[in-house]
C-alpha cells in the first residue's frame, strides 16, 4: 500500500516449472543427472528459457502419460531420504511455467508487472540484458 507501482523481476537463469501439489503449485528445477546437486545454469546463447519450460512442460507431460499419470521428482536432493516421490500430472494444467504463475497478479493489480529477464550465474549480464532492465524501468 502506499506504492505506485510494484515491479517483479526472475533473474533466475534456468527453466524452472511448477507441479500442481494439492491446491497449489511447487516449483522444479530440471538437473543433469549427472550432477542432482546443481540447477541447469550455462544454457548457451540464443537458448530462451521461456521457451525451455514450455519444452519441458509438454515432455512432462508426455511422459507422465506413459506412466500412468506420474512422474517422478526429487525434494531432498541432499539426502535423498525418501526420493523420489510420485507427482500426478493428469494434464497440461497441473504444470505452468514461470510466467504463468507471476503474471497471476497482473489482474488483481493493475500496478503489477513482471519482467524475466534470465541473468547468468557466472559472470555480468551482457549488455543487451541490462539494456532490458533499464528499459523495463522506464
Amino acid at each position: 500500500k502506499g506504492h505506485k507501482e510494484c515491479l517483479f523481476f526472475c533473474v533466475r537463469e534456468e527453466p524452472v516449472v511448477f507441479l500442481r501439489l494439492e491446491n497449489d503449485f511447487a516449483p522444479y528445477t530440471p538437473r543433469r543427472k549427472e550432477n542432482l546437486h546443481e540447477n541447469l545454469h550455462s544454457l548457451g546463447k540464443g537458448i530462451h528459457v521461456q521457451k525451455l519450460e514450455l519444452t519441458i512442460r509438454k515432455e512432462l507431460h508426455d511422459f507422465a502419460q506413459l506412466s500412468d499419470s506420474s512422474y517422478y521428482v526429487y525434494n531432498d536432493i541432499e539426502h535423498f531420504k525418501d526420493e523420489p516421490h510420485a507427482v500426478r500430472i493428469n494434464c497440461e494444467e497441473d504444470i505452468q511455467v514461470t510466467e504463468e504463475v507471476y503474471n497471476r497478479p497482473v489482474f488483481l493489480l493493475p500496478a503489477y508487472r513482471y519482467q524475466r529477464l534470465p541473468l547468468p550465474v557466472d559472470g555480468a549480464p551482457l549488455e543487451q540484458q541490462f539494456d532490458a532492465f533499464v528499459s523495463f524501468l522506464w
